[in-house]
């Protein structure tokens, strides 16, 4: 029913109003993630779903724009406490040179790339910071540096398989 889909969405939209004027962050993260769960779950109003995540999402934007101190309050300082509000570096600074030569290399022949434990031999030419190794240590670098696109093709398939399979099943 379209009446009980509109005004369950005029509550929760109260509902998400309330909470985020409030500043309690466990109780807005908890309904943003039930307005998730629902929006996933039901199978019907499709159009209806995509505008109530849109409406929401931006209301809570409107709203940290016109009250800076709740998005202070709410978002900063959560980065703040998770010490995530500097520039987040997701690769280990040691292995940055190792992943920048493999993907030189891989840039090089990316077809085919370069052949199978040839790493150790091609780093020397496309080194960068003097960082030469065995490996890139990282299996998917390692993979498209030596074995291109043709190499990487296969295990690119059995992954996306594998995750529409979960989503399937």
């Amino acid at each position: 029913n379209k009446f009980l889909l509109y005004l369950s969405y005029l509550v929760f939209l109260f509902s998400v109003f309330t909470i985020t004027m409030s500043g309690e962050r466990a109780a807005l993260l908890s309904c943003i993630i039930y307005m998730l769960l629902i929006v996933l779950l039901f199978r019907k109003f499709y159009y209806e779903k995509i505008i109530i995540v849109f409406s929401l999402l931006s209301f809570i934007f409107i709203i940290f724009t016109y009250h800076p101190h709740l998005k202070d309050k709410i978002v900063n300082k959560t980065l703040n406490e998770l010490n995530i509000n500097q520039n987040i570096l997701l690769i280990n600074k040691s292995y940055a040179g190792f992943y920048q030569t493999s993907f030189n290399i891989f840039a090089n022949n990316p077809i085919f790339g370069e052949g199978p434990k040839t790493f150790r031999e091609k780093c020397k030419n496309y080194n960068i910071k003097n960082n030469c190794s065995t490996h890139p240590h990282n299996y998917y670098l390692q993979l498209m540096s030596e074995a291109g696109i043709l190499g990487v093709l296969p295990l690119i398939l059995l992954s996306i398989g594998s995750v529409l399979a979960g989503f399937i099943f």
